[in-house]
């Protein structure tokens, strides 16, 4: 996964955003185009469980040390 993350920083980045919020959709049992228009993301609650956080957080980290220039365009600012 490290690999993946380092020379594809931008794919894994997009892979985690679409993963999560089909994570959200089947939560809340809404589309993400209808939860979009009717929630803000500080509004969204969603519940991950703590080895999904640790994964998550672990490649974040590994993309800001490797790639921050990537991050920083592609991640948006998390209330």
């Amino acid at each position: 996964m490290n690999l993946i993350a380092t020379s594809r920083s931008n794919v894994v980045i997009i892979t985690l955003a679409r993963e999560i919020a089909k994570h959200v959709q089947a939560q809340s049992g809404t589309t993400v185009a209808a939860a979009a228009r009717t929630t803000t993301p500080s509004q969204t609650s969603i519940v991950i469980k703590n080895e999904q956080k640790t994964e998550i957080l672990r490649l974040v980290k590994i993309l800001i040390e490797k790639c921050p220039h990537d991050v920083a365009e592609l991640i948006l600012e998390v209330r």
